[in-house]
């Protein structure tokens, strides 16, 4: 999804081309991580205002280009960029990404403690501090803010998810719930929530934060997940 532009209506290519061939500067190495196929020539420019121009080089709107501000076209930049790395490691699911990156895989709901132990050592927060309230997701993304997530999923990974999921075990009164050994989709569902016939994927969850690494929004994640389980709780009842 694309942040949110400064310009409202989408610039036509008339426009666009007269801002690039003005004062701009063309950035090759941010607009390549836009284009994942050959097909693709997205552009992006630096304006003297500060602000980023994007040009559409799809089949969509070719040639037509929008306007953002850095801060929010970094964020989209870090998303992207992250994205793109996923796509070349063949990661296409939050499943691949999480048998690809973690250290206990199917196992994981065997170290719950264990991960949770880790991850308060890597992002040195007292355990005292880890009272799986919703306030302690805001700590722990801003303490893996600090210290980046970027290439840090081998080492925060597992104890994101465990986190995440004794927050909403706790929350919905749930538990972990084991699976048939089988194939990969019922390896996922091993590391899932049960209550009733609902689930909540915390593999899910941690998949979306890292894919947002500037903003790492665990807190936001969650809450949604929690809101999308009552409401389909409660048209279950009736």
């Amino acid at each position: 999804m694309e942040p949110k532009r400064l310009n409202k209506r989408r610039l036509t290519k008339k426009e666009t081309r007269e801002i690039t061939q003005r004062e701009s500067t063309f950035d090759p190495i941010k607009s390549s991580v836009f284009n994942w196929v050959d097909f693709q020539k997205n552009e992006v420019y630096y304006l003297p205002d500060g602000n980023i121009l994007y040009v559409h080089g799809d089949f969509g709107y070719p040639d037509k280009s929008d306007i953002y501000s850095k801060e929010v076209f970094e964020q989209w930049y870090l998303s992207m960029k992250t994205k793109r790395r996923y796509h070349e490691l063949g990661l296409g699911s939050s499943l691949h990404w999480f048998l690809y990156y973690s250290k206990f895989k199917q196992n994981l709901i065997e170290h719950i403690e264990e991960a949770q132990e880790q991850l308060g050592v890597v992002l040195n927060v007292p355990k005292i501090e880890l009272d799986y309230s919703l306030n302690s997701l805001d700590i722990i993304t801003n303490k893996a803010l600090d210290v980046g997530v970027e290439d840090k999923e081998d080492i925060l990974l597992d104890g994101i998810i465990a986190y995440v999921g004794e927050v909403i075990r706790k929350k919905i009164d749930g538990k972990w719930k084991p699976w048939e050994q089988g194939d990969l989709p019922s390896i996922f569902k091993e590391i899932s929530w049960y209550f009733r016939d609902n689930w909540i994927f915390p593999i899910n969850i941690a998949f979306e934060a890292f894919c947002d690494p500037a903003n790492f929004p665990l807190r936001k994640l969650v809450r949604n997940s929690l809101a999308r389980f009552n409401m389909t709780k409660g048209l279950a009842s009736k």
